[in-house]
């Protein structure tokens, strides 16, 4: 192992590279560095290899033979998975709570630990260039590729290459930075045309997502569109229909405007178009089109509710919010009914959100989405979308539909008084 100067200099550049680069906290794993003798006590009790990291104790176990990439892989790699990813925290907390290390528990760690591989590979390679370690690389390459782990290796990079770093990690369930650096970065990465890109707005909590306005000009871009993919849910229009919706006082473009961070455009601009939302006054068309919109929404989730009940093995229907809670979800695709149920519930509560500001605007009051979660329904549905989304509610069929009939029977009373 290298000397103590030369290691602390490691740690601090990878660590600021971490933060600064990929928007990610250190491990708060202990790094234990031990002695030959030592080491020989661990051999007896059944260690092998040079390092390893050990989640119950939360520890990388650094053995004298041990190299600098050897700390990395460890340490930024085992010990940052387990840490901070979905799938290993999960692990982390069942090998914490199994003291006796049962066979459901074992399976898990074999299910994982491919990826734990083949993250920390990526992660060690990634440290180690930026580091400017490339010999050091290069030596541990040439034991990668005769690793039986080289194509989850391998599938990183292909993963990175296709995704972008950022997006790989959320996918992961790495925690989403609120540096608009890195918000940046990740718009960049599933954004068209992010260059030309007159106006990117960032708001909502990170909790779920990252929630983001991307304006284009109107040449580059004609229609509206979405990107919604479990890291990013991307509202996408032109300049033009952007303003329309302000001046039409659209709840689903007002909200990131008022509340929101400008992270492209025109700074001074910017605070005008929010000064004359705030002078003004809606419109009785303002309040048309957030009644016609609750209208829309509310038909299209009762349309997709209806195929999925009576089609729901040959449903054709791609929804882009499904495939974003399969993948929150770490599920395979499937026809799960309580993910259809749960695509239906949020489709209500957009419906909910344009109906109950249509209220405000008949009192000649613009509003935000805060004041709208005063309903104890619109309040309850979105408290359970992000507790499921986040893992700490598990996703049921029961409670699921039991939001879905409320909602139902709310907006079915405000449609036909």
């Amino acid at each position: 192992m290298a000397q103590k100067p030369e290691l602390e200099r490691v740690l601090n550049e990878a660590c600021k590279y971490l933060k600064l680069d990929l928007g990610l906290e250190k491990p708060n794993s202990e790094i234990r560095f031990y002695s030959k003798q030592e080491w020989g006590e661990l051999e007896k009790q059944g260690v092998s290899g040079i390092a390893f990291y050990d989640p119950k104790e939360e520890k990388a176990c650094m053995g004298p033979e041990s190299s600098i990439p050897d700390l990395i892989h460890e340490y930024f790699g085992h010990a940052l998975y387990s840490e901070q990813s979905s799938l290993g925290k999960k692990f982390k907390q069942a090998i914490q709570k199994d003291t006796k290390l049962t066979e459901e528990t074992k399976q898990f760690f074999e299910k994982i630990k491919p990826l734990q591989e083949g993250f920390s590979t990526w992660m060690e390679e990634k440290i180690l260039k930026q580091l400017g370690l490339t010999d050091l690389w290069k030596d541990r390459y040439e034991l990668i590729t005769r690793s039986p782990y080289a194509s989850f290796y391998n599938s990183f990079l292909k993963e990175e290459s296709e995704k972008g770093t950022i997006t790989l990690l959320y996918k992961l369930g790495f925690p989403k930075s609120k540096n608009p650096e890195i918000i940046k970065k990740v718009a960049k990465e599933n954004l068209k045309n992010f260059d030309s890109l007159e106006y990117l707005i960032q708001y909502g909590s990170l909790e779920r997502d990252i929630d983001l306005v991307a304006v284009y000009p109107d040449d580059i871009l004609q229609k509206k569109g979405m990107v919604y993919n479990g890291c990013i849910d991307a509202n996408v229009l032109n300049k033009t229909l952007f303003l329309q919706q302000l001046k039409l006082y659209d709840i689903e473009i007002l909200e990131p405007v008022l509340t929101g961070n400008l992270l492209i455009g025109n700074e001074k601009d910017f605070k005008k178009i929010k000064s004359d939302i705030k002078k003004g006054e809606p419109s009785k068309e303002a309040v048309d089109h957030a009644n016609k919109r609750s209208l829309e929404t509310f038909n299209s989730a009762m349309f997709f509710y209806n195929q999925s009940r009576f089609k729901h093995n040959n449903l054709l229907l791609n929804s882009d919010y499904l495939e974003a809670a399969r993948t929150i979800l770490g599920k395979e695709r499937s026809n799960s009914c309580t993910e259809d149920l749960l695509y239906v519930l949020n489709n209500l509560s957009f419906s909910m959100s344009y109906k109950l500001s249509a209220e405000h605007y008949n009192k000649n009051n613009f509003t935000t989405f805060k004041n709208l979660t005063k309903n104890p329904i619109l309040k309850n549905i979105i408290q359970y979308l992000k507790n499921v989304e986040n893992g700490r509610e598990s996703l049921r069929e029961d409670k699921t539909l039991g939001l879905l009939n409320s909602t139902k029977s709310f907006l079915l009373e405000q449609f036909h008084p």
